[in-house]
């Protein structure tokens, strides 16, 4: 293989070098002479509400030479990440996509915001400056212009298509009854919320009240569109009108359910098995356990339940009381 000799050349080896590094036992040292050739470069970060971009280029005599791009499309979630989070994306991708570099010399980042190190990003040794008026910002800014979002932005998908999806759960025991439920955004955000009742309940009961509790708190953080999923075939029945409610409680439930239903631009219900609720179902279950069982229960902490003291039948206000625990795990994006 001849030497590189013209920039584009550079720009094909480096792209090679990246691609067989994931293959090769100890790729930064067998590189190590080419990343020396090109120690002098630098990383040039820019975003635009559609993409990120990355130019890696190396300064020779005071004059700037590419050496690498790097773009991205921005999906669904990440359109909206703040600017800096964007920031810290690119700057990952490129860690990534070069990583042999990154390992074997000091990376110097370009860029106007306060980025910091992350835990990721913490086995490179990088240094941030501020950005400069320079001609690879003119390159970077025309890279991220012109790579296209894949669908228009001023394209407008219904609430409908992304529901917020909820589970919901009651239970009932001899000592105690309480409520168990699970809220996932369209990102995949997923809230999780153990309620414990003050008062006697029955089983179906329970589940009108799981299922009240869920819909009040999905008016509190604004959702539009509601998808409920509940294994009750009495609750899910009488909300789709296939089963009457004779009993004057039930009626009761079902009226509040209803008049609830509406405030929202698209609201369904489907009654699932068991074993698809298995979350909500464990939530109910530490809920209506006796407040004496101490411990775990499910991978849940007993102090993680909340304490409901009135049936909701007899509040008709769409509220929802935020002093209660929420149980917000982390998940990978």
């Amino acid at each position: 293989m001849t030497s590189p000799k013209t920039i584009k050349q550079v720009q094909d080896l480096t792209g090679r070098v990246t691609s067989l590094g994931r293959f090769m036992a100890r790729s930064a040292e067998r590189c190590l002479p080419f990343f020396k050739a090109i120690r002098k470069a630098k990383n040039f970060l820019s975003i635009t509400e559609a993409a990120v971009s990355t130019v890696l280029f190396r300064e020779e005599d005071g004059v700037q030479k590419p050496i690498y791009y790097i773009s991205k499309v921005l999906q669904d979630v990440e359109t909206r990440y703040p600017k800096i989070a964007k920031i810290a994306l690119a700057l990952i991708i490129s860690a990534r996509r070069l990583r042999p570099y990154f390992q074997s010399h000091t990376i110097i980042v370009l860029t106007d915001q306060p980025l910091r190190k992350s835990i990721e990003l913490g086995e490179f040794d990088i240094e941030y400056k501020p950005r400069t008026t320079i001609k690879a910002e003119a390159l970077a800014d025309f890279i991220v212009e012109c790579t296209l979002p894949e669908e228009p932005p001023q394209l407008v998908i219904s609430a409908a298509l992304h529901p917020w999806n909820l589970y919901v759960d009651g239970s009932s025991t001899l000592g105690c009854s309480g409520a168990g439920l699970i809220l996932i955004s369209p990102e995949g955000f997923t809230i999780e919320y153990a309620l414990r009742f003050g008062f006697q309940a029955s089983n179906n009961k329970a589940e009108y009240e799981a299922l009240l509790v869920g819909i009040r708190l999905a008016h509190a953080l604004k959702v539009d569109s509601l998808s409920i999923h509940s294994d009750s075939q009495l609750v899910v029945n009488h909300v789709l009108g296939d089963y009457e409610a004779r009993d004057e409680i039930m009626a009761q439930y079902l009226s509040l359910v209803k008049t609830l239903a509406v405030k929202f631009q698209n609201f369904t219900i489907r009654q699932i098995p068991r074993d698809q609720n298995t979350q909500a179902y464990t939530l109910s279950r530490l809920a209506s356990a006796e407040e004496t069982d101490v411990g775990y229960f499910g991978g849940y902490s007993s102090t993680d339940v909340n304490i409901g003291k009135e049936p909701n039948r007899d509040n008709n206000m769409l509220s929802f009381s935020f002093s209660y625990t929420l149980l917000v795990p982390f998940k990978d994006v």
